[in-house]
């Protein structure tokens, strides 16, 4: 069960791919969530866990790992998931494990084309 924050961080990452957006980058999410919850939300550190738990949650309903949006600014060498989400993409799914981190990302962002997302999605919120 996801607690507040998760399922708000959750909501935001739905409505990003219902609406076509593009990634969001880790600082971005924190921005949005904090104002959701109006709590200031550290991009570096308050993320880990609900996006954890989320991904968790998405797997459990055999859904993509809808985590994969969030990815790492510009600034750095690639525009993908950070570390974490090839870590907790690999132990929920272990046949990740033979794959590049650029491999899983493409992967579970690839799947978001098939997915109904406003009906699927909808079970992560029952979930909570």
């Amino acid at each position: 069960m996801l607690n507040y924050l998760e399922k708000e961080l959750a909501v935001i990452l739905i409505e990003n791919v219902e609406n076509k957006q593009m990634n969001l980058t880790y600082k971005e999410a924190a921005e949005e969530l904090g104002k959701r919850i109006n709590q200031t939300v550290n991009p570096h550190f308050g993320l880990r866990k609900p996006l954890e738990m989320i991904a968790r949650v998405c797997v459990e309903l055999d859904l993509p790992i809808i985590t994969v949006r969030v990815v790492r600014a510009s600034g750095t060498s690639r525009k993908m998931a950070g570390e974490g989400f090839y870590k907790i993409a690999c132990e929920l799914k272990p046949m990740y494990k033979t794959m590049s981190d650029e491999e899983v990302w493409n992967l579970e962002k690839s799947w978001y084309v098939s997915v109904k997302i406003g009906i699927n999605y909808a079970l992560i919120l029952q979930e909570m």
